[in-house]
Order: structure tokens, then C-alpha cells, then sequence
């Protein structure tokens, strides 16, 4: 079985997950999930949904099957190094 039949049988008719479920799909302890919510080091993106935070069954999948992060988009002005990389100098 593929990770996403796998979480998409653990979860079924579900679109969207709680973070200690998150933490469940993906074998971390609820204590490392917070953790590392807490730290910005979760390897998938949290959003907010009113007062919950909640991770996009999706992302989750993408993560299993790929083992890369979810892109997260950095806040705020963007490094020189991003700069110039963008810029094609680098």
C-alpha cells in the first residue's frame, strides 16, 4: 500500500487534519509534534482555521510520498542571498 491509501484509510472523508493527528500520519508522538510546531521546524504547513490549527490531508500525502517539506513562504523582506538568486546572480 502507498502512504496516501494508507492515511486516507487511517483518516477517511477528511480533508483536513488537527496537528496531533498530523503528528499520528506521519509517526511523530504527540509531544514531538508539539514540539516542533512550537520550534517552526514541523515539516508540514500549519494553518489556522478560526482558533484550531490544522495541516491539509494533502500536504501531508505530498510529504509521505516525496519526503520533502512543504514549501513555506518566509515572512517579510527577503534575503540578499534570495535576492540575487532571484536576480539570476548567483
Amino acid at each position: 500500500m502507498s502512504p496516501a491509501e494508507l492515511v486516507l484509510k487511517q483518516f477517511p472523508n477528511r480533508v483536513s487534519l488537527t496537528v496531533t493527528e498530523a503528528g499520528v500520519a506521519l509517526g511523530y508522538s504527540r509531544q514531538s509534534t508539539y514540539n516542533m510546531k512550537s520550534a517552526g521546524t514541523f515539516p508540514v504547513q500549519i494553518s489556522k482555521v478560526g482558533r484550531r490549527d490544522v495541516v491539509h490531508l494533502h500536504d501531508i500525502i505530498n510529504y509521505l510520498e516525496t519526503g520533502l517539506p512543504a514549501h513555506k513562504k518566509r515572512s517579510g523582506r527577503p534575503t540578499r542571498e534570495e535576492s540575487l538568486r532571484r536576480a539570476g546572480l548567483i
